[in-house]
């Protein structure tokens, strides 16, 4: 009996003398950046995805503590993104910046440096379906360098089809992603992000956030919109397009696309992003979506000499000949680049196709410098090891020239 009241005394003495649980520590995912307009080198905007709600997010920045921000949730994950908008920056100058989680500053500062806004060459780094894995970061590695000033990302992301359910998904690609875009000295890269379709679901809706969720919550780079454009120094426009996933070719978008690339027609490169290859390097050519792509835009690309199209969605390496009209020309056409294979397994390209010049079963990202006269291009798989380098001159593709 007497053991029996000691021990019922231990456990109410236990129980009252322990103490409060701990509350759960709020986590920041993810920092990344990105732009929400043309302009890459007067503004920046600092993301912040945090893994519970409530949280209190402010950015130390230049000296002041900016509180302002677009919150965005998404019902049943854990994800929140805290949006900070910066403007009047001055061009190719260093920045860093810290985050307030709470009002307590977090672990780490992060710096980025603001693209210039004259004749500089830019070095991007583009890729596309990447996927949970960990040649996300593997092949990043190789291409990324202390020259790099942003990354494309040509869609199919996490492969979650637009699921709110499988949230885990994201949470280990980004986990990656913070890894993959930084340079080699320590600067967040920001990111250029077309949608694929492995980011949307088969909801019949309107609503672009329920069709896309995962992608309007993490890149709101324009708004609502699919598609946007973006300026790099004098010399590079970049135009990112929907192949057909929220927003159709044509109708909208088709009329935007015409007067981007008449407004930008005298700018030297003219660049566009987008999932699904006009020209695939797997897929039939008779595609539905590249058919469509070919009927819709190709005349726009052709009419206003689009030098570069960084394609993805066919997981393989790809170049195209010099293309125009739809036939192979010698000068002043359109290279189709792709096909998306930056870290899921590649698919057996067909380089017998009339329109391709080289198609390889590898794992790769492209990196590309873009200077007022010229583009050069390499791509480069995880062992770093160059698999196609090339420069487009005068609209004649030539031995690659730094």
């Amino acid at each position: 009996m007497f053991a029996y009241f000691l021990l019922l005394f231990w456990i109410t003495v236990s129980c009252v003398a322990a103490p409060p649980a701990v509350p759960v520590v709020a986590e920041i995912k993810s920092v990344y950046l990105t732009w929400g307009s043309p302009d890459t080198s007067s503004q920046i905007t600092i993301n912040v995805l945090t893994l519970q709600k409530g949280n209190s997010v402010e950015i130390l920045f230049n000296g002041k503590t900016e509180k302002n921000s677009r919150h965005r949730e998404l019902k049943d994950t854990p994800f929140h993104v805290h949006s900070f908008d910066f403007k009047d920056l001055g061009p190719k100058k260093n920045y860093t910046f810290q985050v307030l989680l709470n009002g307590k500053p977090a672990k780490n500062s992060y710096k980025f440096t603001t693209l210039p806004n004259d004749d500089t060459p830019i070095e991007i780094v583009s890729g596309g379906d990447l996927s949970p894995h960990e040649d996300v970061v593997n092949v990043a590695k190789q291409a990324v360098t202390k020259n790099t000033m942003a990354l494309f990302l040509g869609g199919d992301l996490a492969y979650e089809d637009g699921n709110p359910k499988r949230f885990e998904l994201w949470s280990q690609l980004w986990d990656l992603l913070n890894q993959a875009m930084i340079s080699p000295d320590g600067r967040l890269l920001p990111l250029v992000v077309a949608i694929g379709n492995h980011e949307t679901n088969k909801t019949k809706t309107s609503n672009p956030k329920v069709k896309a969720p995962f992608y309007f919550l993490f890149f709101e780079q324009n708004d609502q919109l699919t598609y946007f454009t973006r300026h790099f120094g004098k010399h590079t426009s970049l135009i990112t397009l929907d192949t057909g996933h929220v927003e159709d070719h044509d109708g909208q978008q088709e009329k935007w696309l015409k007067a981007e690339l008449k407004r930008d027609a005298k700018i030297p490169n003219l660049l566009a992003l987008y999932h699904v290859p006009l020209y695939p390097s797997f897929r039939p050519y008779d595609d539905k979506k590249s058919v469509k792509g070919r009927k819709v835009w190709l005349p726009l690309f052709d009419e206003y000499q689009l030098d570069v199209a960084f394609e993805n969605h066919d997981h393989a390496l790809k170049r195209s000949k010099l293309l125009k009209n739809d036939k192979v020309v010698s000068k002043s056409g359109t290279l189709y680049l792709g096909d998306g294979a930056w870290a899921v397994a590649p698919r057996p390209a067909a380089p017998d196709r009339w329109y391709l010049q080289i198609a390889k079963v590898e794992k790769h990202l492209w990196r590309v410098l873009a200077a007022p006269k010229k583009l050069s291009f390499q791509a480069i798989n995880k062992k770093g090891q160059i698999l196609d380098s090339f420069t487009l001159k005068n609209g004649s593709v030539i031995p690659y020239e730094q």
